[in-house]
């Protein structure tokens, strides 16, 4: 059947140079090579809206995520700085009390309230599915604890651990995202659920042993 076909549109384009004048043959190809280059141009067009439509996506998320890693980065330090700052004041006053001094009075339920708040900002702001996001919160669980009844030296010592942990835990988080904006901007798509992972397995081992093998070997 294809060969007959084959044979069909042979004798049909001999039968016209056969048949038909020069110029009827000139206008005949010209025809068909404004017709490629019509359907060409058709192609390229729709090439070109696909191509832009996904790039205006990932820009558009890479725009958003920009903003967000900048406000989230803000909360981290914001959240810090309430920390230390208790964490100072109580060690400040336990030292006093050691000594049978005075100690300074502040409203460590007011600061207490405003490190709570802190924390559930930074939650909001995270993936709850995330590993890494579990493990922040937890700590910073173990921060506020720790941090609003240092009773011996030993604790305070524990919460000066804590908060390295936390930061830690934060540098990985904002690391493996500012790769993420990388990565997906090189694919021009977001990374699926498996791809994140590997991502900030890899940062986490790059930024702190102890954290990557706590959270990430199974």
């Amino acid at each position: 059947m294809l060969e007959l076909k084959h044979k069909i549109g042979i004798w049909i384009i001999e039968w016209i140079i056969k048949n038909a004048q020069v110029s009827d043959l000139v206008a005949f190809f010209a025809v068909i090579v404004t017709f490629l280059g019509f359907i060409v141009t058709i192609v390229v067009v729709i090439l070109n809206l696909l191509s832009n439509k996904k790039n205006l996506y990932v820009n558009t998320i890479s725009t958003e995520r920009i903003k967000w890693l900048n406000s989230l980065r803000e909360k981290f330090a914001d959240y810090n700085n309430t920390s230390f700052s208790i964490k100072h004041r109580q060690d400040e006053n336990r030292i006093l009390r050691d000594n049978g001094l005075e100690t300074k009075g502040y409203d460590l339920n007011e600061e207490s309230r405003e490190l709570i708040h802190k924390k559930n900002l930074i939650i909001l702001y995270l993936n709850p599915s995330e590993i890494i996001s579990k493990a922040l919160s937890n700590v910073m669980v173990s921060d506020y604890y720790n941090i609003v009844n240092p009773k011996t030296t030993s604790a305070s010592e524990e919460t000066l651990l804590i908060q390295d942990k936390i930061m830690d835990i934060q540098q990985i988080i904002l690391k493996s995202e500012w790769k993420r904006l990388k990565l997906e901007q090189e694919k021009g798509r977001e990374l699926d659920e498996k791809e994140v992972k590997a991502n900030v397995k890899k940062i986490a081992c790059a930024i702190s042993t102890v954290i990557y093998h706590e959270y990430f070997c199974e």
